[in-house]
């Protein structure tokens, strides 16, 4: 019995001897070196991983949205714009390829936001369209015969807003002017527009209309 005991510590005295030369070899305290500096590069590695993810989910938030949508437009979202309507008019206006700082000043001038009608104009939704206007492009902006969903006339009116840009670019005018004519278009008609020779027809209203959309163009992240 006391054999076995004197054994015992004779054993574990020779392993921790052995140990103490196992760990103080250069090579092998090199590898244990080595091993640390892994796992803290590993846990250096894992905690950028974790802010990036963190980052990129932030930059999905409604939060993140209008920090940028204030950024390039000088515009603030009511908090009464419901998520899937923010995030339609975002589609639209990515689909048509419409600057922010001219979409989110178009439909604050508008229609603040609102889905409302004009009773004195006939206009609708949150970016006004004229009833004929609505039937006029509606099968080429994909949408229904319903000018009361605010998807039909969010697709309309970015798709007009589109179609006249275009239609000026197409006429050799430079992006700034193409915008301002489409603008004009979009406010007073395509009709006033030609008839002043492709030029902003002298309403006070029309050329205040432009002056305000277009009054971040220059430097769109300026606040």
């Amino acid at each position: 019995m006391v054999m076995k005991k004197v054994l015992s510590i004779l054993i574990t005295v020779l392993f921790g001897m052995l140990l103490g030369v196992i760990l103080s070899d250069p090579y092998t305290k090199g590898l244990i070196d080595d091993n640390k500096n892994v796992n803290r590069m590993n846990d250096s590695l894992s905690s950028i991983a974790f802010k990036y993810d963190s980052l990129v989910v932030y930059t999905k938030t409604r939060k993140w949205k209008e920090f940028i949508v204030y950024k390039e437009s000088g515009i603030n979202l009511p908090s009464t714009l419901k998520d899937s309507v923010f995030e339609f008019m975002e589609s639209q206006k990515n689909l048509y390829n419409i600057p922010d700082h001219i979409f989110w000043r178009l439909i604050y001038k508008e229609s603040s936001f609102r889905m409302v009608e004009n009773k004195k104009s006939g206009a609708f939704g949150y970016m006004q369209v004229m009833p004929a206007t609505f039937n006029h492009y509606k099968d080429r902006a994909l949408a229904t015969y319903n000018q009361k969903d605010y998807k039909n006339n969010i697709r309309v009116g970015t798709y007009i807003l589109r179609e006249h840009h275009d239609r000026f670019t197409n006429k050799g005018f430079n992006d700034k002017r193409a915008w301002e004519l489409a603008l004009s278009a979009y406010n007073a008609g395509l009709g006033n527009v030609i008839k002043y020779k492709y030029n902003i027809p002298r309403f006070k209203e029309t050329i205040d209309y432009v002056a305000f959309i277009l009054k971040k163009y220059n430097s769109p992240a300026d606040i």
